[in-house]
Formats: C-alpha cells, sequence, structure tokens
C-alpha cells in the first residue's frame, strides 16, 4: 500500500479516537440526567446521520470528497472547541450537549460517505483489500480504546477537555487531508449524473435495494446497529451509573485476561463469574441476572458482532472495488 494510505490512517486512528473519547464523556454526562435524556442526546447524534447521509453522499458526488471532508473537519474543530470553551464558562447545560449532539450527527452524515471512499483513492486495485481490512481494524481498535480513554479523561478532567483532545484530533486529520489532496488527486472527480441531490440520493436507496449483496448486507448491518448501539452506547452508561461507578470504571471495556463479575450474596460474600474478555461491560452489566440469562446475552451479541465484523469489511471492499450500477 501506498505512503499515503498509511498517513491517512494515521490521521483516521486520532480522529476516531478522539471522537470516541468525546461521545463516550457526552453520554456519560448525559445519563446524570437520566435515561430519557441521554437516549435524546444519542438519537440527536443518529438521527441526522440517518436522515442527512444520502445527501452527503450527493454533495460528494458534486463538489468533490476531498472538499467534503476538510470543510467537516474545520467544522469539527469550531464545533469542538465551542463546546469546551462553553463547558468551561458556563458548565454542563442540557441544551450545550444537545446541540453538541446534532451538529456531530450533520456533520458525520455529510462527513462519512467521503471518508468511505478514501481507500479507493490513495491505493491501486490489487491492495485495495487490504487497505479496506487496515482500515476496518484501525476503527474497531479506535472503538475498544476510545471507551476506556473516555472514562478516564471524563473522570478525571470532564467533557470540556475531551472536547478539545477532539479538536486536536481534527486538526491534525484536516492537515493531513491538506497535505494529501494535491499529489492523490490526479485523477479528477467524474461529474455527477444529471439531476438534483434529491434525485440521485433516491437512485442511491434504488441501486442498494436492487443489488443483491447491498440489500442483504444492509438489512443485516440494519438489525445489527438495532441491537449493538443502545446497549454499547447508552445502557452501558446507565447500568454504570446506577450502581455507582465512575467514569473512569464504566469505560473500561475488560480486566486483564478474563471480564470478571462479581456480586454478593445474600450472606455478603462475593461471588465470581469468568467470561472472555471479549464480552466486554456488556455482560459485567447485566451481573445481577441468573448466569443462563447472561450466557445467553453475552452469545447473542458476540454472534451480532462477528457477523457484522464479517460482512461488513467484505460488503466495503466490494462496493469499492467495483461499485454497483
Amino acid at each position: 500500500m501506498k505512503t499515503a494510505h498509511w498517513i491517512w490512517l494515521v490521521g483516521v486512528s486520532l480522529s476516531l479516537l478522539g471522537s470516541q473519547i468525546m461521545a463516550f464523556a457526552m453520554i456519560w454526562t448525559a445519563a446524570g440526567w437520566g435515561g430519557f435524556f441521554a437516549g435524546a442526546v444519542l438519537t440527536a447524534i443518529t438521527l441526522p446521520r440517518v436522515v442527512f447521509l444520502l445527501a452527503g453522499g450527493a454533495l460528494a458526488d458534486r463538489i468533490g470528497a476531498w472538499r467534503v471532508m476538510i470543510t467537516s473537519d474545520f467544522t469539527m474543530i469550531a464545533a469542538t472547541l465551542l463546546l469546551g470553551g462553553a463547558v468551561l464558562v458556563l458548565g454542563v447545560q442540557p441544551y450545550l450537549l444537545l446541540t453538541a449532539a446534532l451538529v456531530i450527527g450533520v456533520v458525520d452524515a455529510f462527513y462519512l460517505p467521503s471518508s468511505g471512499s478514501m481507500p479507493r483513492r490513495l491505493v491501486p486495485g490489487a491492495g485495495l483489500a487490504r487497505a479496506m481490512s487496515a482500515r476496518q481494524a484501525i476503527g474497531q481498535l479506535a472503538t475498544f480504546a476510545g471507551a476506556s480513554a473516555g472514562g478516564l479523561v471524563a473522570a478525571t478532567a470532564g467533557l470540556a477537555a475531551a472536547a478539545f483532545m477532539n479538536a486536536g484530533t481534527f486538526v491534525v486529520m484536516a492537515a493531513i487531508l491538506i497535505g494529501l489532496r494535491p499529489r492523490s488527486s490526479a485523477t479528477p472527480t467524474p461529474p455527477p449524473a444529471g439531476g438534483n441531490a434529491l434525485r440521485r440520493s433516491a437512485d442511491g436507496l434504488r441501486v442498494a435495494w436492487s443489488d443483491p449483496l447491498l440489500r442483504s448486507t444492509l438489512g443485516l448491518i440494519a438489525m445489527a446497529a438495532g441491537f449493538l448501539v443502545p446497549v454499547s452506547r447508552l445502557l452501558v452508561h446507565l447500568l454504570a451509573q446506577q450502581r455507582g461507578w465512575n467514569a473512569g470504571t464504566g469505560g473500561l471495556p475488560c480486566r486483564s485476561g478474563r471480564a470478571r463479575i462479581r456480586r454478593r450474596g445474600p450472606h455478603g460474600h462475593r461471588h465470581r463469574s469468568l467470561l472472555p474478555a471479549g464480552t466486554s461491560g456488556r455482560c459485567r452489566a447485566c451481573a445481577r441476572g441468573s448466569a443462563s440469562v447472561v450466557l445467553v446475552a453475552c452469545a447473542v451479541f458476540l454472534l451480532a458482532a462477528a457477523a457484522l465484523g464479517l460482512r461488513s469489511p467484505a460488503l466495503r471492499t466490494a462496493m469499492a472495488a467495483s461499485p454497483p450500477k
């Protein structure tokens, strides 16, 4: 793979790590106002992504992916700096969290389609599969490490520090994109097809429905996300706070070697249940239930995560190598 791709991956890893740290800090802080508000903040991030994602892809086709990504990075720099400064001056306020969540959701909707096209822009066809796999691995590592880092930052420095750290990662990412753009955009972006952005978005939905690989994989991703996202990004925070854990403890994805689930018996003795480390905090949060319920929940979670992890990179590679018409 080309050096430009590895440089881009460094920026992506930092940007994803910063985003995970800030996301943890935001949801953890929102969970302090209860489950309804925490769900509202998570919805404010997710809903704009769903609504504007096709428009983001259409805009990238019209003005170019590089311009969309660089503009999005600078928008996030301004938004995170403003959030951090507002928290320092006004304290943590619910309306600040909701506003920041909406901005993040909208920017992500325009950034993600363009970012997904980067491996194909930077890597020739022979190395595309490896480039997509490397991008997927970086994303998983950032997600894994981001929860722990986000918990530590939220516990020791607070939401403002998480916002400033995230702004710093976007500065690095914007600088990398600006530096790579002249050297890796020799092939101009083809002109968009006829019709306005709404028409092209509808064409994208038609292609996704008519292609068997896209249809089945997107259905799998939608079902897995429906089960996994609320658990990993919301319920763990609520359960951790309900049990009196601090943010540093709530963010730890596992203990060394094995994830230990402890609970007290009727006489105050501590009972220990050992589960594979990969089951993460989601299983530990269910420790008060029966052992069978915990094991079944962990098995379902791991199967869904494995199916999503195996199918999603294959879809991305196939799409990048040979986009459907």
